[in-house]
């Protein structure tokens, strides 16, 4: 959970933005490399998100999961669940990392 707008996301971030009230953030970082910060975004919407867990796959897919309050979670066309639940809603989301703005979250 991330309490700033300053944060530093990186151009290519799928949420450039914070939205508000504690975004996640996701952070790809490699501390051999001297640009160290090679991929980050924020995630979430205007009323609050907590990450549990964050894993990634083979091909390179960023998974985190949690809950969000807010209504305006970024969610997919396809969702399982495409609008807030009213109330704590459990979600997973998967990113695809340097595919700019909501494109990569998919």
């Amino acid at each position: 959970m991330w309490r700033s707008s300053n944060f530093p996301v990186t151009a290519d971030a799928a949420q450039p933005n914070y939205a508000g009230n504690s975004d996640i953030f996701v952070a790809v970082v490699n501390y051999t490399n001297p640009q160290f910060l090679l991929y980050s975004t924020y995630l979430g919407g205007a009323d609050g998100e907590v990450a549990y867990a964050v894993t990634t796959d083979p091909d390179g897919y960023i998974y985190v999961t949690g809950y969000t309050l807010s209504t305006d979670f970024p969610v997919t066309a396809d969702a399982v669940q495409g609008a807030w639940g009213d109330g704590i809603d459990v979600f997973v989301t998967k990113i695809k990392p340097h595919v700019a703005r909501s494109a990569g979250i998919i």
